[in-house]
C-alpha cells in the first residue's frame, strides 16, 4: 500500500481550508484507521479532515447528478 501522504497528495488545503470553523474534536470508532492516520507523522488530523471533505464532495457531486 503506498503512503497516505502519496494517495491523498492531490488533496490541496487551502487557507480557507484553515480557517474555515473547525469542530475541535474528531471522534474516530476503528483504531486501525486512526492509527493508520497518526503514523503517517505531523499533520495526521489535517489529513484525516481533507479526505472526510473529499468524501462529502463526492456525495453532494453524486446527489446533484441523481434524478430527484
Amino acid at each position: 500500500m503506498e503512503p497516505v501522504q502519496k494517495q491523498f497528495s492531490s488533496f490541496a488545503i487551502t487557507d480557507e481550508d484553515i480557517e474555515r470553523a473547525k469542530n475541535p474534536c474528531i471522534r474516530l470508532d476503528d483504531q486501525e484507521v486512526f492509527d493508520f492516520f497518526q503514523a503517517s507523522g505531523k499533520g495526521y488530523q489535517t489529513r484525516i479532515n481533507a479526505v472526510l471533505c473529499h468524501y462529502v464532495q463526492q456525495q453532494k457531486a453524486l446527489n446533484d447528478r441523481l434524478p430527484k
